[in-house]
């Protein structure tokens, strides 16, 4: 077996890859040419996938703003760090 570092589960950066990987908002950036993922699609896509609720989503994207993961555009929607 590898180190504990090794096999620990890092939700965030799940949570994150599953966003970048995500059709709907590949689609979404490539149409409207604009990085910005507007909220109701953000968490229309954490209900769909992660079954997550409004408020459950506003603590991920909160956590993931801390760990630098996503930039949050007040009252537009999202931005991923990549």
């Amino acid at each position: 077996m590898g180190n504990k570092e090794e096999m620990l589960f890092d939700f965030h950066t799940f949570v994150f890859e599953r966003l970048i990987k995500d059709e709907e908002i590949e689609l979404y950036i490539k149409t409207n040419g604009s990085n910005i993922i507007p909220f109701p699609l953000v968490f229309q896509r954490f209900g769909t996938v992660f079954h997550f609720n409004k408020r459950q989503s506003f603590l991920i994207l909160k956590d993931m703003k801390e760990l630098k993961m996503v930039e949050i555009i007040p009252f537009h929607g999202i931005k991923l760090i990549i």
